[in-house]
């Protein structure tokens, strides 16, 4: 089909790419929630559906639509690197996962031999305490078993995770109740420990949401074609229409060989008209 114009340049977008308008569009098309908004990275409101998440990306020609400081209809080849590709960076608030403690199947077992189930809050694996001792600058250590083993023991059955202690100016405090303390507004929310009033506080930070304003990713689109080019309207986004020919430029019709060619032809004419008349 023949291309009219003037084009939008948003019917000149790639067909793999997708383009978002806000988070909960982006949960509409693919199901989940996109990643934490990044205030020191450009906005970024598009997908290619087709590339890889690892390989970068370059694109012919792409249309900086947004982009603050630099003239909207401007078109040039752009390249995304590994992740970013398929990433985007949206503004607005990101809802953290909850915390969630794995069952146990360790049990405390009496000196009369009663069970009962060890509680998974009170347990942490090695790693978690090594994390936590080197946010807080601390010292993991495992907690025994039991206090008193005449009392009880525990039959770990398999569980890998312990009792875990971090020395904090020489006060122990509980590991797994302090990774409750951390993740309390869910895993990965930001905020950052205190320890100046003695013992370890977590403090929630803002979620940084953004504006919607500041530079952004152009998007790719289809080249344009040498006899086109990009244009300004007085209203509305940037087009697509096709260049203005000067006539002081010489054409493909009007070229010197081109001339060169018609006036042999001409000639030729014009020998047999003379000898038909001849006749």
């Amino acid at each position: 089909m023949p291309t009219t114009y003037p084009q939008s340049l948003y019917d000149r977008i790639l067909p793999q790419i997708t383009l978002l308008t806000d988070r909960a569009s982006y949960v509409t098309k693919f199901g989940k929630q996109p990643k934490p908004y990044e205030p020191n990275k450009p906005l970024k409101r598009w997908v290619d559906t087709s590339a890889s998440q690892v390989s970068n990306t370059t694109y012919p020609a792409a249309w900086n639509r947004t982009l603050v400081g630099t003239d909207p209809t401007v078109v040039a080849p752009l390249t995304v690197m590994g992740a970013d590709v398929v990433d985007v960076n949206i503004p607005g608030e990101y809802a953290y996962p909850q915390w969630i403690v794995a069952a146990t199947p360790a049990i405390g077992i009496d000196v009369h031999g009663i069970t009962w189930q060890i509680s998974p809050n009170t347990l942490a694996s090695e790693d978690q305490a090594n994390q936590l001792a080197k946010e807080l600058s601390g010292t993991a250590q495992q907690a025994p078993d039991s206090p008193s083993p005449q009392l009880f023991t525990v039959n770990w059955n398999g569980e890998t995770r312990r009792f875990w202690t971090v020395v904090v100016g020489g006060k122990s405090y509980d590991v797994s109740s302090l990774i409750r303390m951390k993740y309390a507004n869910g895993v990965g929310a930001p905020g950052h420990w205190d320890v100046s009033g003695g013992s370890p506080k977590w403090v929630a930070d803002p979620q940084v949401v953004g504006d919607g304003r500041g530079p952004e990713v152009p998007i790719p689109i289809v080249p344009l074609a040498d006899n086109e080019e990009v244009y300004q309207p007085a209203f509305g986004a940037p087009m697509v229409r096709l260049k203005e020919v000067d006539p002081a430029t010489p054409t493909s019709a009007s070229s010197p060989d081109v001339l060169a060619k018609l006036d042999a032809i001409q000639n030729s004419l014009n020998t047999i008209i003379s000898g038909l008349h001849l006749a």
